[in-house]
């Protein structure tokens, strides 16, 4: 046995190497597991699209290839809500179809996505074909339908090994959930087959066989994580891509898709021309329910207990654990306040100011960047404003008060505060970048419109993507109401509260903290000094040529001024924040809670400031900007005035 057990690579367990495998395995799994549950549904919509407009084209073989990421898709998604979202204890749950599903499973995903690489070599032989003969052969569609059902039989035929592999066995339902509820039932289990993997030495005992199972089936977020979950995750994004990469090339593929996109719309205009308010209704309310199921399905989290252990160590009876935890009560009493007090004033200031950035006057490129990043500090003002005066104005030890809706209100204020402070540093990098863009080509090149619309929505679009480990770190819970405000009662009231994972928050944390915040600093940090390079040289170039006219000049040093200091002060808010973000990552949940947690209230603390200082930035560096705010704030005035002045014409 020990021959038979014994790998050929081996690598110890205690070595560094092993553990960088286990942390890289991790990560893994959560983008993998992240992507199937998210972004897998919207990737077989988009490849049932695909397969419909392909359909109606006549391209057998694309239609094939995209069949099969289709069939690849739907398996991980069925796989991954199944045991993420709707997991349960239950001997129905591990129900004979789910085994024989399981088995299916593996074996189909295997040969799927063998078939779909030779499908791309039968795509390349039949366009050689064609360009070697300069269009005057092509192979015709039986003769590519053979060759696609010829690779469909060499495909099982090479798989045929791996029959073997995975078998179904029985095992004590008790076992695999640890409970005596259901007795000694019996449940079928879809699990790796030992006569082919012989280091499975664990099968050969059937005690060993029943914790294997144990182990494989009740496994957590990140032991569930393989490292080859992040070859199916390229097999996921690569799938979802096809579709851009048909509409970009193919002429006839953008028709036909015009004409199914517009297909619903023509539908509805002919339903409401012919007064059939009634379908138009259903139609409505359809498509509402449709979207509130969907809401629902994806506000399900799965619940964990374990607990994580810390990185990087404090002891509690050190001087600087007490420094840190006296500092953060100093914080939270700070941050409340400033919540309290300057949040309603900044949420006025920032609609002022995005205001005077939508006028006709100041309608640039520049300004549109400026106004996205106002209304998102706006946003994340408004929700801690929120929930500060729901916490401590109006805080109330009643059952209505934890209810449901503020649950979800703060699972999703937390994910979008995430999302839009991220995307403002991000933001503000794209203002540097084409800032030095105009100014090296001394004004004669300038970013368009539409290419920085382009740069914003990709960098929010990076932002949700690298977000997703984050979307599995917050989870909504029910909690007896009388052990959350400490009574003495006998109803049995639940509350719905939302509560952090422990054991997700470390690869989130550090996922989020590096990509979000300290990589765009990073480039922040280099942009700074560049950009203060060039205005030295353009200021030297001008006193040297004096060909430029002073008021010209002062314009554009004021505006470079201008998104220098904006950079400085979107530094001096982000930095800090990816400190704590990498900092609850390491932490333990103990530090987490008492000081990581309320020393992030200190870091919130410089984004209120750093966006109420953007009006006097804008207002002192940018004379067009006083000037449509003067006609603003002058406005009520000069309308009372003239009101006024009228009625006294018209009594005199």
């Amino acid at each position: 046995m020990g021959d038979l057990c014994s790998p050929i690579l081996y690598i110890p367990e205690d070595g560094p190497f092993y553990d960088s495998l286990a942390y890289f395995s991790a990560v893994c799994g959560v983008i993998f597991i992240n992507l199937c549950v998210f972004f897998a549904p919207i990737n077989l919509v988009v490849n049932i699209f695909v397969m419909i407009v392909l359909a109606s084209s006549y391209n057998l073989v694309f239609f094939l290839m995209a069949f099969d990421e289709t069939v690849v898709v739907g398996l991980l998604t069925i796989t991954m809500y199944r045991r993420f979202v709707f997991s349960q204890c239950t001997p129905w749950h591990f129900s004979l179809f789910w085994a024989i599903f399981d088995l299916a499973r593996e074996h189909l995903m295997i040969v799927f996505i063998a078939h779909a690489t030779w499908l791309a070599v039968v795509i390349a032989l039949m366009r050689i074909v064609s360009i070697r003969s300069q269009g005057a052969k092509e192979i015709t569609s039986n003769v590519a339908g053979i060759l696609c059902g010829s690779s469909m039989i060499f495909v099982l035929i090479a798989h045929a090994p791996n029959y073997t592999t995975v078998i179904i066995a029985w095992i004590p339902f008790k076992y695999a959930c640890q409970t005596d509820e259901f007795g000694d039932v019996m449940i079928p289990l879809a699990m790796e087959s030992p006569t082919v993997y012989m280091n499975d030495c664990l099968f050969y005992d059937f005690g060993d066989t029943v914790r294997y199972c144990l182990h494989a089936r009740r496994t957590t977020f990140i032991e569930h994580a393989k490292s080859t979950n992040i070859v199916l995750s390229f097999i996921i994004i690569t799938s979802a891509c096809n579709l851009f990469i048909y509409l970009f090339m193919s002429k006839k593929f953008r028709e036909v898709a015009k004409s199914y996109v517009c297909f619903p719309y023509r539908k509805i205009r002919t339903i409401a021309s012919s007064q059939a308010s009634s379908q138009v209704h259903m139609l409505t309310r359809f498509l509402i329910n449709s979207i509130s199921l969907l809401v629902n399905f994806l506000t399900r989290m799965v619940d964990t207990s374990e607990e994580c252990t810390s990185i990087l160590y404090i002891p509690e009876d050190s001087p600087l654990y007490d420094f840190l935890i006296d500092f953060s009560d100093m914080n939270t009493f700070i941050f409340v306040n400033l919540c309290l007090y300057l949040g309603p004033v900044n949420i006025l200031v920032n609609i002022f100011v995005m205001i005077i950035l939508s006028s006709r006057e100041l309608r640039n490129t520049y300004n549109f960047v400026f106004f996205l990043m106002a209304l998102e500090q706006t946003i994340v003002v408004a929700s801690l404003t929120i929930t500060m005066y729901r916490g401590y104005v109006f805080l109330q030890c009643i059952p209505s008060y934890f209810s449901l809706f503020w649950a979800i209100y703060e699972l999703v204020a937390q994910h979008v505060m995430i999302v839009c402070i991220a995307h403002v540093t991000w933001l503000a990098v794209i203002i540097a970048t084409m800032r030095i863009v105009s100014i090296r080509s001394h004004g004669t090149k300038e970013i368009k419109f539409k290419i920085a619309a382009i740069f914003c929505a990709s960098s929010m679009i990076f932002v949700i993507v690298v977000n997703t480990p984050n979307f599995l770190s917050l989870t909504i819970g029910l909690m007896r109401f009388k052990d959350i405000c400490k009574i003495d009662d006998d109803d049995s009231h639940c509350a719905a509260i939302t509560y952090c994972i422990h054991e997700r928050l470390f690869v989130s944390s550090l996922v989020t903290g590096f990509l979000h915040n300290v990589l765009p600093c990073l480039i922040l940090i280099i942009l700074l000094p560049t950009l203060i390079h060039f205005l030295r040289n353009v200021r030297k170039e001008r006193d040297q040529l004096r060909q430029t006219s002073v008021k010209e000049s002062s314009d554009g040093d004021r505006s470079t001024t201008l998104f220098i200091l904006i950079m400085i002060s979107t530094l001096v808010s982000e930095i800090p924040q990816a400190v704590i973000y990498i900092l609850e990552g390491l932490l333990s949940s103990k530090m987490r809670s008492r000081v990581t947690s309320k020393i992030s209230t200190f870091v919130m603390s410089f984004i209120v400031i750093s966006s109420a200082c953007n009006l006097f930035i804008y207002l002192s560096m940018s004379k067009k900007f006083r000037e449509v705010a003067r006609s603003y704030v002058c406005f009520p005035y000069r309308k009372f005035r003239k009101i006024a002045s009228s009625h006294g014409s018209s009594s005199s």
